[in-house]
């Protein structure tokens, strides 16, 4: 990987936390990417994890609503929509 691909692919996951919850659904952010929505999800993941462990003036770097929004958009993305 060279040196400007890894500096893109770590910055990947702050850009998905935001486009999300800006609006954006998980396959449009993997569509802009350039990868699939379940390695979006895990990158995401991965540093989420790591952000709500990090505690900065007393709280962790993202909060757990955030957490939970971003986490239960990529749930209905990989459930599909629901059926009546």
């Amino acid at each position: 990987m060279t040196m400007a691909a890894e500096w893109l692919t770590r910055g990947q996951p702050v850009s998905i936390h935001r486009a999300i919850p800006a609006g954006a659904t998980p396959a449009q952010v993997a569509d802009a990417a350039g990868i699939g929505v379940r390695e979006v999800y895990e990158r995401w993941q991965k540093w989420a994890d790591i952000q709500r462990s990090v505690i900065t003036g007393g709280r962790p770097s993202i909060s757990e609503e955030a957490f939970a929004m971003v986490l239960t958009r990529f749930a209905e993305a990989f459930r599909g929509p629901l059926k009546p």
